[in-house]
């Protein structure tokens, strides 16, 4: 098994458990001197004190669902960096009612590798979303303060210096298919991080982009646009399900769903399609390698509400 796939599976484990409220999961995932910086429970150093921060203090839930999206993983010798983001919902019953609610955000994480073993030396967390039943964590969590924005937030616990890119460079090889996926996850990054330099490190100087009522022609257009649109928000989330790739020679096609649940949850979710994920924008992107590197030749946006039954996996 390669190095990025042991820890792939590593945090696979610190998120089970995150969903089961099991702490035995983070035991052989986080360091004994980890340190901790999130936004939403506070800072910690040492294996016992964030294992505190992290255990669920909610109510005893019925329904409790984690997934992984947009993983992107540098590793050299004995040290990884792992970027990603994970979406959760949480319930309770009550008769045919279930009180949910749905949270996710960006997580930068450090690795060491111990005894063979790969180990969370850092962790850090980025609250971007929320909607729902906030009165689950209300008093031990720290909101989104929607009233105090005047403009787009800078994470406070991640800067830019840190994206997996440029400080790591990989050590393993990867297949086509992941070179071609890292690039949306550089495209997320750079416009939730406000890092716009790495979001146009993906686009050729011609990329054509397509939403429905507008198209842009070449990189400045499109990144005007973007650049334009983050300073709007308090904080985004462009989180991706990669759906397929399919490559030909030097040229291929990637189609991403598009999951802000925080936008359309309270719209659809009920009990009766709690394991169904709603995706807001369909996303076809055409590539081409040049120079031995995949770029982002177009983007088609087709935007409306569909639904997918959750296929019980983790990553995605």
């Amino acid at each position: 098994m390669r190095e990025r796939d042991k820890i792939k599976q590593q945090f696979e484990y610190f998120v089970q458990g995150l969903e089961k409220n099991d702490a035995k999961f983070w035991e052989v995932v986080i360091a004994k001197d980890c340190r901790m910086q999130s936004e939403t429970v506070g800072d910690a150093e040492g294996f016992d004190a964030v294992k505190e921060k992290l255990v669920w203090r909610g109510p005893k839930l019925d329904f409790s669902r984690y997934r992984i999206y947009n993983t992107c993983i540098f590793q050299e010798k004995d040290q990884a960096v792992q970027s990603a983001y994970v979406i959760a919902t949480v319930g309770v019953k009550e008769d045919y009612y279930l009180h949910w609610f749905t949270f996710g955000g960006h997580y930068l994480i450090n690795w060491i590798k111990e005894d063979a073993i790969w180990k969370m030396s850092s962790l850090k967390y980025c609250h971007d979303m929320e909607c729902g039943n906030t009165s689950f964590v209300r008093g031990w969590w720290k909101l989104i303060d929607y009233d105090i924005w005047t403009g787009y937030k800078k994470h406070p616990v991640i800067s830019k210096e840190e994206a997996p890119w440029r400080v790591m460079d990989n050590g393993e090889d990867w297949t086509e298919e992941e070179k071609i996926a890292d690039l949306f996850c550089r495209y997320a990054w750079g416009i939730d991080e406000d890092d716009f330099e790495i979001t146009a490190s993906v686009m050729t100087e011609t990329i054509q982009s397509n939403i429905p009522g507008n198209s842009f022609e070449g990189k400045k257009e499109l990144l005007t646009m973007l650049q334009g649109k983050r300073k709007k928000e308090n904080s985004m989330s462009h989180v991706g399900k990669i759906v397929s790739i399919k490559q030909t020679g030097n040229e291929a096609e990637m189609v991403v769903w598009r999951y802000e649940p925080h936008r359309i949850g309270t719209k659809f979710t009920h009990a009766g399609n709690i394991d169904t994920m709603f995706y807001s924008v369909d996303y076809l992107w055409h590539l081409k390698k040049e120079d031995g590197r995949w770029l982002v030749t177009g983007i088609d946006y087709n935007i409306g509400v569909f639904g997918e039954k959750d296929d019980g996996r983790y990553y995605q």
